[in-house]
């Protein structure tokens, strides 16, 4: 498929057809535009971030990325050493 050949895709989320500039780009994909338009994903994504489970997956996956950053053992499960007994 050829960028220079489409102008428009369809969002399936919205199910309306929208000019290219309306998507964001992705390398991952073969068009190298995303399946959804601007809002939808944007809605998604601020879907996605009020969910509990989804923010605090979000927050454990930063915390564990930092503490690799500062060389600094990152594991949530107690230790039966220091557990309260």
């Amino acid at each position: 498929m050829n960028n220079a050949e489409v102008s428009a895709k369809r969002c399936p989320r919205c199910d309306t057809t929208k000019p290219l500039f309306q998507f964001h780009k992705s390398k991952a994909k073969r068009d190298g535009y995303n399946v959804l338009c601007k809002i939808c994903s944007n809605t998604a994504a601020a879907e996605w971030r009020n969910q509990p489970y989804g923010r605090a997956r979000q927050m454990f996956t930063t915390a564990r990325k930092r503490a690799a950053e500062k060389g600094i053992d990152f594991d949530l499960t107690p230790r039966m050493d220091t557990a309260q007994t």
